[in-house]
């Protein structure tokens, strides 16, 4: 084999590789987690503190998503909703209970977790019911800030909701505790 045709086929694996890098390639552009850009690849297991990638099937909590204006990218979820990316807080047998002073997971309150009312002139609808024991399969997912969309406010997620799980590569702005 030529020296010529040696680089050829190597750049074009390069470029193969970059594609295939960038596709897997997520951007948060939202403050619910670090800022940044996370490597999302495919998972059949999901452990409190992951990161997951996600869409929301009801058509209510779409267009409450739809009128907080959160980016998108159009046809990726049923009735056109974004993707959400968030924090797994508790898994199956964790007991979950939504209150006033924020979310308590077996027992212990969750940082950042006070409920609103809303943001801005978006209302967020109570969720009933507030307690939860999760059964396998079922996550209650949470963000980073007081200000995240999440399941104090759509409920539990089902793994079959899940497309994959993520890693912070390349922050854009510092972690808010």
């Amino acid at each position: 084999m030529l020296k010529k045709d040696k680089l050829i086929i190597g750049v074009s694996l390069f470029i193969a590789g970059v594609v295939i890098f960038m596709r897997q390639l997520v951007y948060n552009p939202t403050p619910s987690l670090q800022r940044g850009y996370y490597f999302s690849y495919p998972a059949f297991f999901y452990a409190v503190n992951d990161i997951v990638v996600f869409c929301i099937n009801d058509r209510t909590q779409v267009s409450i998503m739809h009128e907080l204006k959160l980016p998108h990218v159009s046809g990726s979820c049923l009735y056109d909703a974004p993707y959400l990316m968030k924090r797994v807080a508790a898994v199956a047998n964790d007991d979950v209970y939504i209150t006033d002073g924020g979310v308590i997971i077996n027992g212990s309150i969750a940082r950042n977790s006070n409920p609103l009312d809303g943001y801005g002139k978006v209302v967020f609808p109570k969720l009933h019911p507030n307690k939860f024991h999760l059964r396998e399969h079922e996550f209650f997912v949470l963000g980073q800030t007081e200000h995240s969309y999440d399941s104090r406010y759509f409920g539990i997620i089902k793994d079959d909701q899940i497309f994959w799980k993520a890693k912070l590569i390349l922050a854009m702005d510092k972690q808010i505790l």
